[in-house]
């Protein structure tokens, strides 16, 4: 909760999130290029990055960071976003069918 009010997120967004928890799917395009399908409630967005190199990620209250997602093993991954006056940090590690996300945010 917290790291979500730090990137934006009201709590009508957060209330949103409570009823309709997002899911993120992941598809492999090549061996370097991920696109990533993000659901909150009926909505979709999609974007599509290459692991290593700086792409912009919107996140769902709206705000526009600088990410980039390097890859560590075939189940883990590493992420940092960076936006107007925050980082966030996080390790991606796959657990069975789901991935599990360990964050910070400074």
């Amino acid at each position: 909760k917290e790291i979500s009010r730090r990137v934006g997120a009201t709590d009508e967004l957060l209330a949103y999130g409570a009823k309709y928890p997002p899911k993120v799917q992941f598809t492999m395009l090549c061996c370097d290029t991920i696109c990533a399908t993000k659901y909150v409630g009926n909505g979709k967005h999609e974007e599509t990055f290459k692991f290593g190199k700086e792409f912009e990620e919107i996140l769902p209250p709206g705000t526009v960071v600088k990410t980039v997602i390097k890859k560590e093993s075939d189940s883990k991954w590493t992420r940092t976003s960076t936006g107007k006056d925050f980082v966030f940090q996080g390790v991606m590690e796959a657990k069975g069918d789901t991935i599990e996300l360990c964050a910070t945010i400074g």
